[in-house]
């Protein structure tokens, strides 16, 4: 008997060979107060290495209060000489010994009465209680065979419906990726269209970039050449300025001379007169120089013009 808290009586450990592979492990126990409440208990094996937890196989409550309950284990497990506990409901738990192997004996032959004895009455009783042990183990041995055939059932049971669950992921798997590879061609096919749409829009950007660099070369060009421009027309105007500065001197000169001599008046006249036209003649290439400036500048803002509409015309697209 094992009492861990004065209120579980271990009655009965044993282990029945149910089935090639598997055994059986009973247990009878008697408990009182709260301890065991919530049963069915579990059963833990502990071969050193890790714990087990054994559910009971169902079966019917005993009238007379007993904890009765079986447990299948595999053999090999058995084999290694594990620890043995049994826990509750409520977590408290006990420990076990090793259960007691029980197994059909060798048969006997009962020996023969002397033919001139008759039987005892103590003879007759022990060949009862001999052949109620021999039906109780029968009993026994057939309820091991019928809990493991349940067992063995339950598994079997519960193989199929997860086979069943596994085939059902399986062709939810196969639908999805079919799925998964539809989107994927579709997304291809995108991806296709957008590289093609980049590539043109990469295209027409270059040719624009190439328009750009021949308006703004153009540009440059007419810069330049508006820049020759100016600097020839200020050099023409100065020229001309110089000159008129020179003619104003000389008819300064020839106002101060006017009195010494008529002749020299009528030459300073006719002296100033040429003087005259050629700062005419200055004055018009002044006038030309100047006209030239503004179609200069005119041109600088055509272009000017130009640049902007190609640099709008570069942002709409």
């Amino acid at each position: 008997m094992i009492d861990s808290s004065s209120s579980v009586e271990l009655e009965e450990f044993e282990q029945i060979e149910a089935a090639p592979g598997t055994a059986l492990l009973r247990i009878a126990a008697r408990i009182s107060g709260s301890t065991g409440s919530g049963v069915p208990s579990t059963l833990i094996v502990d071969d050193g290495h890790r714990l087990r937890r054994v559910s009971p196989l169902p079966a019917p409550a005993d009238p007379s209060g007993v904890l009765r309950a079986a447990y299948p284990v595999a053999s090999e497990l058995l084999q290694r000489r594990p620890r043995f506990s049994l826990e509750f409901g409520d977590g408290s738990s006990i420990e076990l010994p090793s259960p007691r192997p029980r197994r059909r004996g060798p048969g006997r032959e009962s020996p023969s009465p002397p033919p001139s004895r008759a039987p005892t009455p103590k003879a007759n009783m022990d060949a009862l209680l001999e052949e109620r042990r021999l039906r109780n183990e029968a009993e026994r041995r057939a309820e091991a065979r019928r809990l493991a055939v349940t067992e063995l059932e339950r598994r079997l049971n519960a193989e199929r419906q997860r086979r069943a669950e596994l085939e059902a992921q399986q062709r939810a798997a196969v639908e999805l990726q079919a799925q998964l590879r539809g989107q994927l061609e579709r997304e291809s096919g995108a991806l296709a269209d957008l590289d093609r749409a980049l590539a043109a829009r990469d295209a027409s950007i270059v040719h624009r970039d190439v328009a750009l660099a021949h308006a703004e070369a153009r540009l440059l060009e007419t810069s330049q050449e508006l820049a020759g421009e100016r600097t020839r027309a200020a050099a023409e105007l100065e020229q001309t300025r110089a000159a008129a500065a020179q003619a104003e001197q000389q008819a300064l000169a020839q106002e101060r001379a006017r009195a010494q001599a008529e002749q020299q008046l009528r030459k300073s006249r006719k002296r100033t007169t040429e003087r005259a036209e050629a700062q005419r003649l200055a004055e018009g290439r002044l006038a030309a120089a100047v006209e030239s400036r503004e179609a200069a500048e005119a041109r600088a803002a055509e272009a000017r013009r130009g640049q902007l509409e190609l640099e709008r015309l570069s942002l709409i697209h």
